[in-house]
């Protein structure tokens, strides 16, 4: 951001839990640079689609103390709990995180950093994909990095809920109703409750009845 547009972005009102890189949208390039409560560097950057979220240590070149990604993130977790640098800063993240109902702190605005930086995709130090680094680079990488590691979380299910399940024909939802309520999936292996009601997202037609008849 230049001097006006942070002068713009204190004065607009604030005012959602969290924030996604498609709202964001763009090149790869820097967020928010600026430094933790335990006075570690703090990097929030854009790149293949994934916003990154890096903290790390000056001393040897750059040592990694903590990495998060996603395409969705905590708007808590995109800042630093300390000052950010203006100059590093992306306008259209910093209005996304106002309209959330948090605010950024910034150092003085400096002409000679921003004067210094602009122009360059990334302010400090990334992570590189295929060697777990840190790197320091200007511009986007020069072949496509590799997206993140994707974990599998399981979930019981402990509570009765209502499928929402877009449908052509109340036919067409009964019978991928009665698919489900065939698959083991469908059940909580603790209670042996089923699904037991299926509500087409836009509302059943005029004159359809509900199909809820529970089955166990």
């Amino acid at each position: 951001m230049n001097k006006e547009q942070l002068a713009a972005l204190r004065a607009k009102p604030q005012g959602r839990a969290t924030i996604s890189a498609a709202e964001i949208g763009g090149p790869d390039r820097t967020l928010a640079l600026g430094q933790t409560p335990s006075r570690y560097a703090w990097h929030l950057y854009l790149e293949n689609g994934w916003l990154n979220v890096l903290t790390f240590t000056l001393n040897g070149g750059g040592t990694l103390v903590d990495h998060r990604a996603g395409t969705v993130l905590a708007t808590a977790d995109l800042t630093p709990g300390k000052l950010l640098y203006p100059e590093s800063t992306d306008e259209r993240f910093a209005l996304l995180v106002r309209e959330r109902g948090y605010d950024l702190d910034f150092k003085p605005f400096d002409r000679r950093r921003y004067d210094r930086l602009d122009g360059d995709a990334f302010h400090d130090l990334v992570l590189d994909r295929a060697t777990n680094q840190l790197v320091r680079r200007t511009g986007p990488a020069a072949g496509p990095a590799s997206e993140p590691t994707i974990h599998e979380f399981a979930f019981t299910v402990v509570a009765t809920a209502t499928l929402h399940l877009p449908a052509a024909s109340s036919t067409e939802a009964r019978t991928v109703l009665d698919t489900l309520l065939r698959t083991p999936l469908a059940l909580d292996s603790g209670s042996g409750h089923r699904i037991t009601n299926l509500v087409p997202a836009d509302g059943w037609p005029a004159g359809e009845a509900h199909y809820g008849a529970a089955r166990q």
